[in-house]
């Protein structure tokens, strides 16, 4: 276990001058109409909660292999592999550290996540092949979210007043217009990104960054939208809210030139579903809230 040091710790502290993407240009809002229930066009959905936490469970990504990244509570961080029994999961946790989530793994067995030091603050990590690397800023809050099979990383930092900054690592500032703060929360192997921005309002809208180009994603008639995730076809996963506070999460295809939503509710659900990661091939992850409050992961595939 080591903590990164400079130069790759340089593009996560706050002291460096924020670099905005160059080629940015204002968000092109899309209002394309829900189409079909995602559950109507894809294959079975499983309930995959690990036993060690027996309080809340939620699966953040899944790589083309089918490995999914979660977390939950009391037990941390985790990985599972298929087929998904209850000895395929394997617990990953910071050394010396607390509430640790595991984000993203990639292709190459790359973990990243967060997780909570003995001050409180919470800190980033890069895990390649069960070597712990802790990745620290000048924050009190950092979390790696995502990495894509090239390496990269992205995620978001808290700056002292506690507004959210995405980035894009080694070096980019993500700063979609119109953002208060954002997160950058899931790139594919092209360098596509997306994530979430509150504004003005207050309320939240996605966004998708590619080629220069920043561009605003909001389910049509939802009060907040939150992209969480991107594959290598640019399907979006995420999650919105409806006019009675409830949540729900989507899948858009075709993102800029001829999009289409998809709601999706898990079975089980109790007015809250979010979908946080899918893959190459449209295997998504997420998380539920069922009738008793109780938090659970699943699997779509």
């Amino acid at each position: 276990m080591r903590t990164i040091s400079p130069p790759l710790a340089l593009f996560l502290l706050v002291v460096v001058p924020a670099v905005s993407a160059c080629g940015s240009q204002a968000g092109t809002p899309l209002t394309a109409q829900p189409g079909l229930s995602v559950a109507s066009v894809l294959g079975g959905c499983r309930t995959l909660d690990y036993a060690q936490n027996s309080s809340a469970n939620q699966l953040n990504g899944i790589d083309n292999r089918g490995e999914i990244a979660g977390s939950g509570t009391p037990a941390g961080g985790y990985v599972i592999h298929p087929p998904y029994r209850q000895n395929d999961f394997r617990a990953e946790n910071y050394p010396g550290g607390f509430a640790t989530s595991v984000a993203s793994a990639n292709d190459a067995h790359i973990l990243v996540g967060f997780y909570r030091d003995g001050k409180g603050d919470t800190e980033g990590f890069v895990n390649v092949h069960g070597a712990w690397t802790g990745v620290k800023s000048n924050s009190n809050l950092l979390e790696l979210l995502d990495i894509n099979e090239t390496g990269t990383i992205v995620g978001f930092y808290a700056d002292r007043y506690g507004v959210d900054h995405a980035f894009e690592g080694p070096f980019r500032r993500i700063k979609p217009p119109g953002g208060i703060s954002d997160v950058a929360a899931g790139i594919n192997e092209r360098g596509h990104l997306v994530g979430y921005m509150t504004i003005a309002s207050g309320a939240v809208e996605g966004f998708l960054f590619e080629g220069g180009a920043y561009t605003d994603l909001l389910y049509p008639d939802a009060t907040n939208t939150a992209a969480f995730g991107i594959n290598g076809r640019d399907e979006i996963v995420g999650s919105y809210s409806d006019s009675a506070g409830a949540t729900h999460g989507f899948l858009l295809t075709s993102p800029r030139k001829n999009p289409h939503w998809e709601s999706f509710d898990e079975s089980q659900a109790n007015g809250f579903t979010r979908i946080s990661g899918i893959n190459d091939h449209s295997e998504f992850v997420g998380s539920y809230r069922d009738a008793s409050g109780v938090m659970h992961g699943f699997l779509c595939r």
